[in-house]
């Protein structure tokens, strides 16, 4: 079960590169560079944000969900100079099962450095060791090879794929699932 202490204040991760905070209200520059960029969605169920309002509306609901225990969403700043590069979480939290789904995404300009990678591994290590859920899984669009490549290599399996199960921007999309069972 999980301990519902973990809520009473935001943990703030450190990675060699990286500090993950909590997603602010200031951060939604940030989250609107992500969901207006049609490249960064291209492995995305999601429409573009066509205002910036959008994405202040998704950081009020990242807070929202922490108060309610639903989800820690964390915003990527690199270390050496304070540089928001995305932005992920742990959410769909399942008190019962012992539970949740990780996702994250970055932003173009930060591509191809590792960063994603440092970012998943330091939440899925928070899931595992202070949290202690029993599973955490991930729905990743076939075809995102670097997604997979993150969560295989930290011990993910993919469970199978779930057909059109998205729809967005006029089309379905299929959704892998990979899973980490922690025993």
């Amino acid at each position: 079960m999980i301990d519902q202490k973990i809520f009473s204040k935001f943990p703030v991760l450190h990675t060699e590169r990286l500090d993950l905070r909590q997603v602010l209200l200031d951060d939604a520059d940030l989250i609107y560079t992500f969901n207006s960029d049609i490249e960064a969605l291209s492995h995305i169920a999601r429409d573009p944000f066509d205002e910036v309002d959008q994405a202040a509306a998704r950081a009020a609901t990242f807070r929202s969900d922490y108060l309610e225990h639903k989800a820690l969403w964390w915003t990527f700043v690199l270390r050496d100079n304070g540089t928001p590069v995305g932005y992920g979480g742990l959410f769909g939290i399942d008190a019962d099962t012992s539970a949740a789904e990780v996702g994250y995404g970055l932003v173009r300009d930060h591509w191809g450095h590792g960063y994603a990678g440092e970012a998943v591994a330091a939440m899925v290590s928070y899931g595992i060791g202070t949290m202690r859920l029993h599973r955490i899984h991930a729905r990743v669009h076939p075809g995102n090879a670097a997604s997979e490549k993150i969560l295989e290599n930290l011990g993910f399996l993919k469970e199978g794929v779930l057909r059109d199960v998205e729809y967005a921007r006029s089309q379905y999309f299929d959704m892998s699932i990979y899973g980490l069972i922690i025993p």
